[in-house]
């Protein structure tokens, strides 16, 4: 979003801002991006608990209930209101699920579907997504590429070795290789509601994609090779691929996509295969905006009905590598 004064009527025109998880390195990446193209805002963080620098980067930052709490939406009741908040944007998959099922509910509280933003991804891509064996059953009834997938709870996998992870976790978390048969028994038995899932390889064909779609259908997307630390992306280099790209297009439009989500996929032997699909905003999400796939400004300025800016995508093999920063608080 180009020239200050655009940025400052931004600004007002977004006025107060909620972002939920504010101590997740998504949250944060999320409050850098509007510090730079909303200045005038205030931002306020929420999370279920106190014990991270946020005080030092939001106006201010709120204890709030688990999203599973019953109490949670009275609570974020009592922050919009309090705060004048305008735009609420969840970040933990867990929040991202409850207010998903509340814009389909009768609640007392869908009225902040109606009276404040709420930033994310359409129901369908958020009810495909959150499942793992949910998401590969969809690829497959849409003739999308995909890896098989069977529930620990109805037998062995086809074959080792191959992946065991959960079939509703958050980044590359809980997941396993099984290497050997034995392997099999040993977590089975532990693990009766995960999933045994194919080994895509090789290894370092992985990809991180970024895919955002407007109301009105235009479908953009950034493609990068990742390298993981500790289960999140440590460096990246942005790839062109046409069959990954065509690949994308083809889920945007079976999903109805509207917002922006997050795919990783494999480039293997028989091309490019979807393992998950992420119905939020990603790690690299900060990566992105810098690179101008800015999906957090052009998902605001399509809930406000703004003209969304243009996008031109990078240069082939850029590369971009996240470092720690060290924050201290003193009483």
């Amino acid at each position: 979003m180009g020239g200050f004064t655009t940025r400052l009527v931004f600004s007002m025109k977004l006025g107060n801002v909620l972002i939920t998880g504010c101590a997740g390195d998504i949250a944060i990446s999320i409050l850098r991006i509007l510090r730079e193209v909303a200045p005038l805002s205030r931002i306020f963080g929420s999370d279920i608990h106190d014990d991270h620098p946020g005080q030092l980067l939001y106006d201010k930052c709120l204890v709030l209930p688990k999203a599973s709490d019953s109490d949670y939406f009275r609570k974020i009741a009592e922050v919009v209101e309090t705060y004048a908040v305008n735009v609420i944007i969840p970040t933990s998959e867990s929040e991202i699920y409850e207010f998903d099922a509340l814009r389909c509910s009768g609640s007392e509280f869908a009225f902040l579907f109606s009276q404040q933003y709420i930033l994310m991804a359409n129901s369908k891509s958020i009810e495909i997504g959150k499942d793992k064996l949910k998401t590969a059953r969809y690829l497959q009834s849409q003739g999308l590429p995909f890896p098989w997938s069977v529930p620990v709870s109805e037998g062995s996998p086809r074959e080792i070795p191959c992946i065991l992870k959960k079939a509703c976790s958050q980044g590359s978390k809980h997941i396993y290789q099984i290497n050997h048969l034995s392997d099999v028994a040993f977590f089975g038995e532990k693990h009766q509601d995960w999933i045994w899932q194919e080994l895509l390889g090789p290894n370092n064909q992985e990809y991180t994609c970024g895919l955002f779609s407007s109301k009105s259908g235009e479908v953009r997307q950034i493609v990068l090779r990742r390298k993981l630390v500790g289960g999140l992306t440590g460096s990246a280099q942005v790839i062109v691929d046409t069959s990954i790209s065509d690949l994308l297009v083809e889920l945007a439009k079976s999903l109805q996509l509207s917002g922006s989500i997050n795919v990783q996929l494999r480039l293997t032997e028989r091309g490019p295969v979807i393992f998950e699909v992420n119905p939020r905003f990603s790690s690299t999400v900060r990566f992105r905006h810098l690179l101008g796939f800015c999906d957090v400004v052009w998902s605001l300025q399509d809930k406000f009905g703004y003209t969304i800016d243009p996008y031109t995508p990078p240069e082939e093999n850029t590369r971009m590598y996240k470092v720690a920063e060290e924050l201290l608080l003193t009483n």
